[in-house]
């Protein structure tokens, strides 16, 4: 959970702290025209806050972006075949709480 967690994180104060960066890559794993990421960016709010919904998409999205070669991968589709058993299995609501 840890890995997820600081990967998170890490991506969220990312996109908070380069946020032309961040339009520029997001541009070109959406594949995206920029206009519309220029659009789009200001409406959508980055926050490190965990919930099970939030980190379904954000364990697709690094699967996706791993596999694909975007970035590092962090774990494969082949290592999380079930993602809602996988996020089901990894957060502790009471985790979450504190």
């Amino acid at each position: 959970m840890a890995r997820v967690v600081r990967a998170q994180k890490r991506a969220v104060d990312y996109i908070n702290k380069n946020p032309q960066e961040a339009k520029t890559l997001a541009a070109k794993f959406t594949k995206l025209d920029a206009k519309i990421i220029d659009e789009a960016m200001p409406h959508v709010r980055y926050v490190s806050t965990i919930n099970a919904d939030a980190t379904k998409r954000f364990v697709k999205e690094i699967i996706t972006m791993g596999e694909t070669g975007v970035i590092k991968p962090i774990f494969t589709s082949a290592e999380v075949p079930d993602i809602d058993a996988f996020v089901n299995n990894l957060i502790d609501a009471s985790y979450l709480a504190k």
